[in-house]
């Protein structure tokens, strides 16, 4: 990949880890990606649609998920704890959360 190419898939990743965080609707995707482009940001058309969106959320997940999973397989002695929450909302929607906290003098992981 192309050093400008690569940089323009970075801005479309921040872009949709914002969306992720911030939990809007991936159909924002296109309208954040659309007010960077105005203000000089030349990203790639191609890949500006909330389908896309979707595609680099699940990327930086399983990342994430990898780095934490690496760090608590490294961990001597293991210390960590585990606490799991579930709700259903209004829509009948099951939403579940679970949090990890570990302790460790020095962890290795990329962090954002």
């Amino acid at each position: 990949m192309s050093a400008p190419l690569e940089e323009k898939m970075i801005f479309l990743f921040d872009t949709a880890y914002y969306i992720a965080k911030c939990e809007l609707p991936m159909t924002n995707f296109v309208q954040a990606c659309k007010l960077q482009s105005k203000h000089g940001l030349n990203l790639v058309e191609t890949y500006m649609n909330n389908h896309r969106c979707r595609n680099f959320i699940e990327e930086i997940s399983r990342v994430l998920r990898s780095d934490l999973r690496d760090c608590l397989n490294s961990l001597s002695p293991r210390f960590f704890s585990v606490m799991a929450d579930r709700a259903t909302d209004l829509s009948v929607t099951e939403e579940e959360i679970v949090y990890v906290r570990y302790s460790q003098p020095v962890c290795e992981c990329s962090r954002s």
